[in-house]
């Protein structure tokens, strides 16, 4: 059965209207329906209005589809904080959308399709997945109640810069305040979040590595402006957004943050020199975290949960192009890549701060390599790098620069490079100090040519220097000992020769652990090499 309405039978049909009940399918094809203030009109069916308008002072309850045709005539007029609430799913082709009131989707999974892109405020109190095919903005309030939204891709969800993202009542199914949408890249977990005045402008933030979220851990809210930011450490300038990111697991496992923005905002700024900086208020001081890659329209960087505010800055960044050189792989001319060649190097990627997708570990890799900046026998930050065989360097992010970015430098400060392998002696630039004074230049630094002070430094009598191999078992002594030839010796009892391992106690770097370097570790276990650091 179909109720149809038209304009003879209006007044009978606003008595069933005040009533409040419809038992069959509600069907609007071509009269103006007028739901009165405060009254409750349930559909147990489904409403489908093909032609004219409804007028929503009061509720209307639909338990099955609600469509709206893409006739320009007609629509469904939700007035002020006036509800219309629907269990199945929502379809607004009439290209007007809803300036006010509220949606509130009730039901399990249900899809929502806004031709017009905008909603005045979505209310998700269903238990399950919303899913917007296609783009839909949001004006004043995106309240998660139970329920999460997901977006298909390329379709984009925003939420206006004045609107807000609440979550009035907890639930467990509700597991990100602000998540709009989830998805895999490249095996990774992702949440992606909205910021911007329009649609055009919109703009996510992505945390990445979120595993199996769990109700509010963590929650995201944007804002627009901040009205007196200041510049802490490693900052220059603080840009005019920021995110507020707060989770009550401390320990969550959320690795790295990606911060999108417009190009337009940071136009007078070079885009290696973009940082990610954290602040205890959005208005307090911000101190830049770190640059892992900027690219144009983010910015990565590392992250953990804590209830903090998280901005874009730029800073005079301290870039160095090193070269170095390790005992352990080098044949004579340069060093071996037996890892890379046995895909043994795959298991080195650092999860924390991982290769960006799309990049691949260099050809020519020998294996990975920490530079540790140092001022005043303080600790300031580190960047990672491959080694390739000739002991150039590519940065570890993409494998395709050849400097790394230590992006928690002060601009004119002095500082030592400390080159640090995991079965290498570390070694320290030789009474050569990195001063971060330009926000182009790139430092250079050959630690073939010499290291600091009198310790672990090695001439191959070809007036060329090497970082001491054997330091397989790392204590902060950095020195080589009997700690390192009894791991070499353990690992070749336990492990075949010619497998590939990715152990440090593979001390010459070819994928195995045997004799040879249990012979090597030995030799320097005798002499007792040690690392002199300033």
């Amino acid at each position: 059965m179909k109720l149809y309405i038209n304009s003879i039978i209006f007044l009978i049909i606003k008595f069933l209207l005040t009533t409040g009940v419809c038992s069959a399918q509600f069907y609007n094809n071509g009269s103006q329906v007028t739901i009165t203030n405060n009254t409750q009109l349930s559909i147990k069916s489904s409403l489908i209005n093909n032609d004219s308008s409804i007028y929503n002072a009061g509720t209307i309850t639909v338990e099955g589809d609600c469509f709206i045709s893409n006739k320009p005539t007609s629509r469904i007029i939700t007035f002020g904080t006036d509800s219309l609430i629907v269990y199945n799913n929502f379809t607004d082709g009439s290209l007007f959308g809803q300036n006010s009131g509220v949606l509130s989707l009730k039901g399990a999974n249900q899809t929502i399709l806004s031709s017009s892109s905008l909603l005045a405020n979505l209310y998700v109190m269903g238990a399950g997945i919303k899913t917007i095919s296609g783009s839909a903005f949001v004006r004043f309030k995106l309240d998660l109640q139970k329920g999460h939204i997901a977006v298909t891709s390329p379709n984009v969800f925003g939420i206006d810069s004045t609107g807000s993202l609440v979550q009035s009542t907890p639930g467990i199914n509700s597991f990100v305040i602000g998540s709009l949408y989830r998805k895999k890249i490249n095996g990774i977990d992702s949440l992606f979040y909205p910021i911007g005045n329009t649609i055009n402008e919109y703009r996510p933030a992505t945390l990445v590595g979120i595993s199996n979220p769990v109700a509010g851990n963590p929650t995201f809210v944007i804002g627009t402006n901040i009205s007196t930011p200041q510049a802490g450490n490693g900052v220059s300038t603080i840009y005019n957004r920021f995110w507020a990111v707060n989770s009550n697991i401390p320990g969550y496992p959320v690795n790295n943050i990606r911060l999108y923005y417009s190009p337009a905002e940071v136009a007078s700024t070079p885009l290696q020199n973009l940082v990610v900086a954290q602040s205890a208020s959005p208005t307090g001081k911000y101190v830049s975290i770190g640059n892992i890659s900027s690219q144009t329209g983010s910015v990565l960087s590392e992250f953990k949960p804590s209830q903090s505010f998280y901005a874009i800055g730029s800073t005079n960044n301290v870039k160095g192009n090193f070269r170095v050189l390790l005992e352990g792989p080098f044949n004579g001319v340069d060093m071996d890549t037996k890892l890379f060649a046995n895909g043994a190097l795959t298991d080195s990627l650092l999860p924390s701060i991982g290769m960006l997708p799309g990049y691949n570990i260099p050809v020519d890799a020998v294996d990975r390599i920490a530079f540790v900046l140092q001022s005043s026998g303080a600790y300031i930050d580190t960047a990672y790098s491959w080694v390739l065989k000739d002991g150039s360097i590519k940065d570890y992010a993409t494998g395709t620069k050849d400097y790394v970015t230590f992006s928690k430098a002060l601009p004119g400060n002095s500082y030592y490079v400390i080159a640090d392998h995991r079965n290498h002696l570390p070694a320290s630039s030789d009474n050569i100090k990195l001063t971060a004074i330009s926000t182009k230049g790139i430092y250079n630094h050959d630690y073939t040519n010499g290291v600091f002070g009198g310790g672990a430094k090695f001439d191959i009598a070809s007036g060329k220097w090497m970082l001491y191999a054997s330091d397989s078992y790392k204590t902060f002594k950095n020195q080589t000992d009997v700690m390192d030839v009894g791991g070499v010796g353990f690992d070749e009892i336990r492990f075949v020769t010619g497998n590939n391992h990715y152990r440090r106690t593979d001390i010459n770097l070819d994928g195995s652990i045997n004799a040879k370097d249990f012979q090597l570790s030995t030799d320097h276990n005798s002499k007792l090499y040690y690392s002199t650091l300033p």
